[in-house]
């Protein structure tokens, strides 16, 4: 089982944060080689930046019940 952080840092406040989570994740997932039917809790966090500073900062460890 594992556990994912995502910040999105995004410089619209109108974005909505869960359209960017599947298409990242599914890069991840082929890029680390793992199923992402294993992620078992996941944290989400909307950053708000200014136009050409977005980014995506990411975390993934295992995740203990």
């Amino acid at each position: 089982p594992l556990e994912v952080y995502y910040e999105f840092g995004l410089s619209s406040r109108g974005a909505d944060i869960d359209n960017y989570i599947k298409g990242f994740q599914d890069i991840l997932s082929k890029y680390y080689n793992f199923n992402d039917n294993q992620i078992y809790r996941m944290v989400v966090e909307k950053t708000i930046v200014k136009k050409g500073n977005e980014f995506i900062n990411f975390r993934i460890r295992q995740y203990d019940f």
